[in-house]
């Protein structure tokens, strides 16, 4: 089932930043199409090959703050 999410992400301040967040999302199965503005992330993901907690804590891995908004 498709998911709609909006995260906070703290610490992501410029383009570089996106990129670094995009690439370690797409190594995750299931991530259908990734927006960012400003300090936003607006994901949508297939919940029946990933989840919320693996999306927060792969972003949390490559060392951002994450607010489920």
């Amino acid at each position: 089932m498709k998911i709609k999410k909006t995260l906070k992400i703290n610490g992501m301040h410029c383009h570089s930043c996106e990129l670094v967040i995009k690439d370690a999302l797409f190594e995750l199965a299931g991530i259908i199409d990734l927006e960012f503005k400003a300090n936003l992330l607006k994901i949508e993901f297939d919940d029946t090959k990933t989840d919320l907690n693996e999306i927060i804590e792969k972003i949390k891995l490559e060392g951002y703050d994450i607010e489920n908004i």
